[in-house]
């Protein structure tokens, strides 16, 4: 390869980052990882300059609605008849291990009386005591992976700096600062659930002898065409989609989120400064670009169990259902009353008309 074709690759390589870099703020799923998940590797980072001031501002709530940037879904329980904006939307997104999506409505048909398919996804909770991993050896995977990660981006790092590539070394500095700082919020903080006590008790009492049980009817919005169901204890339901869940201690996440903040700007303008330059510092961007790939690729790799995927300490164990398609929303609507826990007669009267409006 000639040397005209060489500075060519070389400043079309400095563009690649970009697009990955500046897509979204992936700050708010890591933080996600790293908090409530001590058996995964936190992913590798990204944002850019105009995400300093959600990233300075950082509250609970943008934590679980992915910085408050769009309509939360919306939560009816059917035993007590009421609806609510859905809390701790990020957990439950892992507890069904689905994300939201935007509804898609079917297309008019000339016949409006046609009714709508309906898909229904049923997920029993089962009460969890177990706290943390099932094994130390869940726990020690992940750690020693992060460690590689660390010895390998200070490695590349130290050869970037010998080579002349100063920003490249710079860029996998940012890398494994962000890594440690995720690590240090994975070791020092955690979700704490509430109405642990009640829980208690109604695994005690079971559902035989007069638990409550509830069913919780989950959807984007009022007129979505997907419905998602929790069914379990009235306690545990009302700990993971109405009450906030805490994270302990708070102080911690508001300094290690505005240094990461801090170190993304850093890796965003010397990311930005490379773009279309002649020189042999544009090899940063690429070096930069294969480490974030195999650090994602880790990531996905030890995140492949359940158990690798969900907050250490949630209440519950997730039993899924295959996915229900119904014809038309009534149908779908009298399968849900007849829901175990749920007052069918009551169910089948408030559903229709608190939710779909008939």
């Amino acid at each position: 390869m000639d040397i005209g074709r060489l500075a060519t690759l070389r400043t079309l390589a400095s563009y690649l980052p970009i697009a990955l870099y500046f897509e979204s703020l992936r700050l708010h799923s890591a933080l996600i990882v790293a908090i409530g998940n001590k058996a995964s590797v936190p992913p590798p980072v990204t944002g850019c300059i105009k995400d300093l001031n959600r990233i300075w501002n950082f509250s609970r709530v943008d934590l679980q609605t992915d910085f408050g940037s769009r309509i939360g879904a919306v939560v009816v329980s059917l035993r007590h008849g009421n609806s609510f904006p859905l809390a701790n939307e990020a957990i439950v997104k892992r507890v069904l291990r689905r994300p939201w999506n935007t509804p898609v409505l079917n297309p008019k048909s000339d016949d409006e009386l046609v009714p709508r398919k309906t898909d229904l996804n049923i997920t029993y909770l089962l009460p969890s005591t177990s706290q943390e991993p099932a094994s130390c050896l869940m726990i020690a995977g992940p750690r020693a992976a992060a460690l590689s990660e660390l010895v390998l981006l200070l490695t590349l790092s130290g050869i970037c700096f010998r080579s002349g590539l100063e920003v490249g070394g710079i860029l996998l500095l940012c890398l494994a600062v962000n890594l440690t700082l995720l690590l240090v919020l994975q070791q020092s903080t955690s979700f704490v659930f509430a109405n642990a006590s009640a829980l208690r008790k109604d695994i005690l009492l079971t559902a035989a002898n007069g638990a409550a049980t509830d069913a919780h009817v989950i959807l984007q919005d009022w007129n979505a065409s997907e419905i998602d169901v929790l069914v379990g204890y009235s306690s545990q339901l009302h700990a993971l989609t109405n009450i906030p869940v805490i994270i302990k201690p708070w102080g911690i996440v508001a300094v290690l989120v505005r240094l990461l903040g801090g170190v993304l700007i850093l890796q965003g303008a010397l990311l930005a400064a490379l773009l279309g330059r002649e020189t042999e510092q544009t090899w940063g961007s690429l070096i930069w670009l294969a480490c974030y790939l195999v650090m994602m690729a880790v990531t996905w790799l030890t995140a492949w169990h359940e158990q690798n995927s969900r907050p250490n300490n949630l209440p519950v164990e997730a039993v899924r259902t295959v996915r229900l398609q119904f014809s038309g929303r009534r149908a779908a609507l009298a399968f849900i009353s007849t829901l175990p826990g749920v007052n069918q007669i009551l169910s089948a009267l408030l559903i229709p008309s608190r939710i779909y409006g008939f």
